[in-house]
Protein backbone atom coordinates (compact mmCIF):
# COMPACT_ATOMS: atom_id res chain seq x y z
CA UNK A 1 0.00 0.00 0.00
CA UNK A 2 1.41 3.69 -1.27
CA UNK A 3 1.89 5.94 1.98
CA UNK A 4 0.59 9.10 1.84
CA UNK A 5 3.13 11.97 1.12
CA UNK A 6 2.53 14.38 4.15
CA UNK A 7 4.73 17.59 2.85
CA UNK A 8 1.79 18.95 1.37
CA UNK A 9 -0.01 18.87 4.54
CA UNK A 10 2.80 19.79 6.53
CA UNK A 11 2.74 23.35 4.25
CA UNK A 12 -0.97 23.16 5.35
CA UNK A 13 -0.12 23.05 8.94
CA UNK A 14 2.92 25.73 8.73
CA UNK A 15 0.48 28.52 6.68
CA UNK A 16 -1.98 28.25 9.17
CA UNK A 17 0.25 28.79 11.85
CA UNK A 18 1.78 31.56 10.09
CA UNK A 19 -1.93 33.27 9.63
CA UNK A 20 -2.35 32.67 12.95
CA UNK A 21 0.39 34.92 14.09
CA UNK A 22 2.60 31.51 15.69
CA UNK A 23 5.18 31.87 13.11
CA UNK A 24 7.12 32.61 15.67
CA UNK A 25 7.19 29.01 17.09
CA UNK A 26 8.94 27.33 13.98
CA UNK A 27 12.54 27.30 14.32
CA UNK A 28 13.60 26.46 10.31
CA UNK A 29 16.97 25.14 11.08
CA UNK A 30 15.70 22.26 13.28
CA UNK A 31 12.44 21.82 10.75
CA UNK A 32 14.51 21.32 7.72
CA UNK A 33 16.76 19.21 9.69
CA UNK A 34 14.44 17.06 10.48
CA UNK A 35 12.30 17.25 7.33
CA UNK A 36 16.03 15.85 5.77
CA UNK A 37 15.86 12.58 7.78
CA UNK A 38 12.64 11.46 7.03
CA UNK A 39 12.87 12.83 3.83
CA UNK A 40 16.81 11.76 2.27
CA UNK A 41 15.83 11.95 -1.90
CA UNK A 42 13.44 14.55 -1.98
CA UNK A 43 13.84 17.31 0.46
CA UNK A 44 10.84 19.21 1.78
CA UNK A 45 10.05 22.69 0.35
CA UNK A 46 8.61 24.86 2.83
CA UNK A 47 6.63 27.41 0.40
CA UNK A 48 5.25 30.97 1.97
CA UNK A 49 2.25 30.82 0.05
CA UNK A 50 1.15 27.82 -0.01
CA UNK A 51 -2.55 28.46 -0.78
CA UNK A 52 -1.32 30.41 -3.34
CA UNK A 53 0.67 28.49 -5.25
CA UNK A 54 -1.99 25.77 -5.23
CA UNK A 55 -4.34 28.32 -7.10
CA UNK A 56 -1.34 28.82 -9.81
CA UNK A 57 -0.60 24.66 -9.95
CA UNK A 58 -4.40 24.56 -11.09
CA UNK A 59 -3.99 26.55 -13.92
CA UNK A 60 -0.26 25.93 -14.40
CA UNK A 61 -0.54 22.18 -13.87
CA UNK A 62 1.91 21.03 -16.49
CA UNK A 63 5.65 21.66 -15.79
CA UNK A 64 8.02 21.30 -18.80
CA UNK A 65 11.88 21.07 -18.27
CA UNK A 66 12.77 22.34 -21.54
CA UNK A 67 16.95 22.85 -22.05
CA UNK A 68 18.68 20.95 -24.88
CA UNK A 69 20.92 17.98 -24.29
CA UNK A 70 23.64 18.36 -21.64
CA UNK A 71 22.52 21.83 -20.58
CA UNK A 72 21.36 21.49 -16.71
CA UNK A 73 18.10 19.78 -17.48
CA UNK A 74 18.19 17.21 -15.31
CA UNK A 75 19.25 19.41 -12.22
CA UNK A 76 15.87 21.38 -13.52
CA UNK A 77 13.57 18.09 -13.43
CA UNK A 78 14.77 17.55 -9.72
CA UNK A 79 14.23 20.46 -8.89
CA UNK A 80 10.29 20.58 -9.87
CA UNK A 81 9.98 17.43 -8.40
CA UNK A 82 11.24 18.64 -4.76
CA UNK A 83 8.39 21.23 -5.08
CA UNK A 84 5.92 19.82 -6.21
CA UNK A 85 6.35 16.74 -3.89
CA UNK A 86 5.60 19.45 -1.25
CA UNK A 87 2.36 20.53 -2.92
CA UNK A 88 0.32 17.77 -4.00
CA UNK A 89 0.15 14.26 -3.10
CA UNK A 90 0.05 12.65 -6.80
CA UNK A 91 2.09 13.91 -9.68
CA UNK A 92 3.42 12.39 -13.02
CA UNK A 93 6.90 12.65 -14.34
CA UNK A 94 7.80 11.51 -17.53
CA UNK A 95 11.13 11.66 -19.80
CA UNK A 96 10.58 12.30 -23.36
CA UNK A 97 12.00 9.03 -24.83
CA UNK A 98 9.28 7.28 -22.43
CA UNK A 99 6.62 8.63 -24.70
CA UNK A 100 6.58 8.54 -28.58
CA UNK A 101 4.57 11.89 -28.39
CA UNK A 102 4.55 14.62 -25.45
CA UNK A 103 0.80 14.63 -25.80
CA UNK A 104 0.26 11.14 -24.71
CA UNK A 105 2.48 12.03 -21.28
CA UNK A 106 0.27 15.11 -20.36
CA UNK A 107 -2.98 12.87 -21.32
CA UNK A 108 -1.97 10.33 -19.38
CA UNK A 109 -1.32 12.72 -16.54
CA UNK A 110 -5.06 14.60 -17.16
CA UNK A 111 -7.30 11.49 -17.52
CA UNK A 112 -5.48 9.52 -14.70
CA UNK A 113 -8.02 9.68 -11.38
CA UNK A 114 -5.80 11.04 -8.61
CA UNK A 115 -3.07 12.49 -10.50
CA UNK A 116 -2.61 16.75 -9.94
CA UNK A 117 0.06 17.61 -12.27
CA UNK A 118 2.99 16.42 -14.41
CA UNK A 119 6.20 17.46 -14.87
CA UNK A 120 7.63 15.86 -18.40
CA UNK A 121 11.71 16.80 -19.00
CA UNK A 122 12.02 17.23 -23.13
CA UNK A 123 14.87 18.29 -24.93
CA UNK A 124 13.53 18.84 -28.78
CA UNK A 125 11.57 21.75 -29.49
CA UNK A 126 7.51 20.49 -29.57
CA UNK A 127 4.84 21.92 -31.09
CA UNK A 128 2.52 20.30 -28.53
CA UNK A 129 4.26 21.77 -25.53
CA UNK A 130 4.48 25.45 -27.08
CA UNK A 131 0.42 25.14 -27.39
CA UNK A 132 0.64 24.74 -23.78
CA UNK A 133 2.61 27.19 -23.07
CA UNK A 134 0.56 29.97 -25.41
CA UNK A 135 -2.28 28.81 -23.78
CA UNK A 136 -1.31 29.41 -20.51
CA UNK A 137 -1.57 25.72 -19.23
CA UNK A 138 2.45 25.25 -18.84
CA UNK A 139 5.32 26.86 -17.38
CA UNK A 140 9.03 25.71 -18.39
CA UNK A 141 12.27 26.46 -17.43
CA UNK A 142 15.06 25.92 -20.28
CA UNK A 143 18.33 25.74 -19.11
CA UNK A 144 21.42 26.60 -21.53
CA UNK A 145 24.93 26.07 -21.53
CA UNK A 146 27.53 27.47 -23.43
CA UNK A 147 27.68 25.52 -26.64
CA UNK A 148 32.16 24.48 -26.60
CA UNK A 149 31.38 22.42 -23.26
CA UNK A 150 27.53 21.12 -24.53
CA UNK A 151 29.69 19.71 -27.50
CA UNK A 152 32.17 18.16 -25.02
CA UNK A 153 29.46 17.00 -22.98
CA UNK A 154 27.72 15.71 -25.97
CA UNK A 155 30.49 13.98 -27.42
CA UNK A 156 31.47 12.01 -23.76
CA UNK A 157 27.93 11.20 -23.50
CA UNK A 158 27.83 9.46 -26.95
CA UNK A 159 31.14 7.28 -25.55
CA UNK A 160 29.28 6.26 -22.63
CA UNK A 161 28.07 2.88 -22.66
CA UNK A 162 25.56 3.10 -19.42
CA UNK A 163 24.21 6.29 -22.01
CA UNK A 164 21.11 5.47 -23.57
CA UNK A 165 22.70 7.72 -26.36
CA UNK A 166 25.54 5.32 -26.57
CA UNK A 167 26.99 4.47 -30.59
CA UNK A 168 30.01 2.79 -30.93
CA UNK A 169 31.52 4.82 -33.73
CA UNK A 170 33.36 8.08 -32.26
CA UNK A 171 31.48 11.17 -33.16
CA UNK A 172 32.71 12.75 -36.18
CA UNK A 173 33.25 16.55 -36.41
CA UNK A 174 30.43 16.58 -38.69
CA UNK A 175 27.62 14.88 -36.60
CA UNK A 176 28.82 17.00 -33.53
CA UNK A 177 28.21 20.50 -35.60
CA UNK A 178 25.05 19.18 -37.11
CA UNK A 179 24.12 18.58 -33.31
CA UNK A 180 25.15 21.75 -32.21
CA UNK A 181 23.14 23.97 -35.08
CA UNK A 182 19.84 22.19 -34.16
CA UNK A 183 20.40 22.38 -30.23
CA UNK A 184 20.66 26.29 -31.29
CA UNK A 185 17.80 26.31 -33.71
CA UNK A 186 15.87 24.71 -31.28
CA UNK A 187 17.15 27.46 -28.45
CA UNK A 188 16.52 30.02 -30.92
CA UNK A 189 12.86 28.62 -31.05
CA UNK A 190 12.30 28.25 -27.45
CA UNK A 191 12.75 32.23 -26.64
CA UNK A 192 9.76 33.10 -28.39
CA UNK A 193 7.53 30.73 -26.07
CA UNK A 194 5.90 32.79 -23.07
CA UNK A 195 5.55 31.42 -19.52
CA UNK A 196 9.14 30.16 -20.01
CA UNK A 197 12.38 31.18 -17.44
CA UNK A 198 15.82 30.66 -19.15
CA UNK A 199 18.77 29.91 -16.69
CA UNK A 200 21.90 28.93 -17.57
CA UNK A 201 24.04 25.74 -16.58
CA UNK A 202 27.02 28.01 -15.03
CA UNK A 203 24.43 29.38 -12.32
CA UNK A 204 22.94 25.58 -11.90
CA UNK A 205 26.59 24.33 -11.00
CA UNK A 206 27.99 27.67 -8.71
CA UNK A 207 24.99 28.68 -6.88
CA UNK A 208 22.06 26.02 -7.05
CA UNK A 209 20.12 27.61 -4.44
CA UNK A 210 20.17 30.55 -6.25
CA UNK A 211 19.38 28.30 -9.33
CA UNK A 212 16.12 26.61 -7.16
CA UNK A 213 14.70 30.38 -6.15
CA UNK A 214 14.58 31.29 -9.60
CA UNK A 215 13.19 28.07 -10.65
CA UNK A 216 10.72 28.05 -7.62
CA UNK A 217 9.29 31.67 -8.26
CA UNK A 218 8.89 31.10 -11.88
CA UNK A 219 6.60 28.43 -10.74
CA UNK A 220 4.50 30.67 -8.14
CA UNK A 221 6.04 29.22 -4.98
CA UNK A 222 7.80 31.53 -2.48
CA UNK A 223 10.20 29.41 -0.64
CA UNK A 224 12.32 30.04 2.78
CA UNK A 225 15.14 30.93 2.59
CA UNK A 226 16.55 27.62 4.63
CA UNK A 227 14.66 26.14 2.68
CA UNK A 228 15.99 27.06 -0.54
CA UNK A 229 19.35 26.30 1.15
CA UNK A 230 18.51 23.29 2.15
CA UNK A 231 17.69 21.61 -1.57
CA UNK A 232 20.32 23.69 -3.42
CA UNK A 233 22.93 21.62 -1.08
CA UNK A 234 20.58 18.55 -2.11
CA UNK A 235 21.36 19.29 -5.85
CA UNK A 236 24.58 20.39 -6.07
CA UNK A 237 27.09 19.04 -8.13
CA UNK A 238 28.82 16.44 -5.38
CA UNK A 239 25.17 15.74 -4.51
CA UNK A 240 24.37 14.30 -8.01
CA UNK A 241 27.72 12.43 -8.49
CA UNK A 242 26.39 10.68 -5.08
CA UNK A 243 22.93 10.12 -6.71
CA UNK A 244 23.88 8.59 -9.77
CA UNK A 245 26.15 5.55 -8.20
CA UNK A 246 22.50 4.58 -6.41
CA UNK A 247 20.54 4.94 -9.24
CA UNK A 248 18.49 2.01 -10.15
CA UNK A 249 18.78 2.23 -14.11
CA UNK A 250 14.76 1.25 -15.58
CA UNK A 251 14.37 0.00 -19.61
CA UNK A 252 14.97 2.95 -21.11
CA UNK A 253 18.87 3.34 -19.28
CA UNK A 254 17.86 5.99 -16.77
CA UNK A 255 16.81 6.33 -13.32
CA UNK A 256 12.89 5.81 -13.00
CA UNK A 257 11.98 9.33 -11.09
CA UNK A 258 15.52 11.30 -11.84
CA UNK A 259 15.97 10.08 -15.38
CA UNK A 260 19.87 10.06 -14.73
CA UNK A 261 22.23 6.93 -16.20
CA UNK A 262 25.88 5.98 -14.79
CA UNK A 263 28.50 8.44 -15.36
CA UNK A 264 25.61 11.03 -16.08
CA UNK A 265 27.44 13.93 -14.19
CA UNK A 266 31.05 14.54 -15.36
CA UNK A 267 33.12 13.02 -12.49
CA UNK A 268 36.70 13.34 -14.19
CA UNK A 269 36.71 17.32 -13.71
CA UNK A 270 37.57 16.92 -17.85
CA UNK A 271 36.98 20.90 -19.18
CA UNK A 272 35.50 20.99 -21.84
CA UNK A 273 36.26 25.15 -22.87
CA UNK A 274 39.21 24.96 -24.40
CA UNK A 275 38.66 21.37 -26.68
CA UNK A 276 36.10 22.13 -28.87
CA UNK A 277 36.73 25.74 -28.78
CA UNK A 278 37.94 26.06 -32.21
CA UNK A 279 35.40 24.03 -34.02
CA UNK A 280 32.30 25.66 -32.38
CA UNK A 281 33.44 29.02 -33.09
CA UNK A 282 34.69 28.59 -36.62
CA UNK A 283 30.82 27.41 -37.22
CA UNK A 284 28.68 29.70 -34.81
CA UNK A 285 30.52 32.25 -34.04
CA UNK A 286 28.67 35.02 -35.22
CA UNK A 287 25.79 33.58 -33.25
CA UNK A 288 27.72 33.01 -29.80
CA UNK A 289 29.01 35.46 -27.46
CA UNK A 290 32.65 35.39 -25.79
CA UNK A 291 31.32 33.04 -22.80
CA UNK A 292 29.79 31.00 -25.70
CA UNK A 293 26.10 31.19 -24.89
CA UNK A 294 24.25 32.34 -27.43
CA UNK A 295 23.65 35.78 -28.28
Amino acid sequence: MRRKNLKPELNRVLEKMKNEDNSHAINEELLNAECRIIWRDEPFAHINNFTDSLKTLSTYSAWISYGGLRTGSTFVTMAMRILLSSMVDIFLTGWEGDYKEPQKFFELAQETPGIEAGILKIHRYEKFCNKLLKQDRAKAVVSTRDYQSIAGSYTRMKANRHSPFFQKQKVSDQQLLDFIGKQIEDHKKKREIPNTLFIRESEIRQNPGGAVSRIAGHMGLHLTATSTRYIGEKLNIESQKKTQQKTIINSTGHGESNFMHHEHINTTEEGYENKFSELIFAHFGKELGEDGYLK
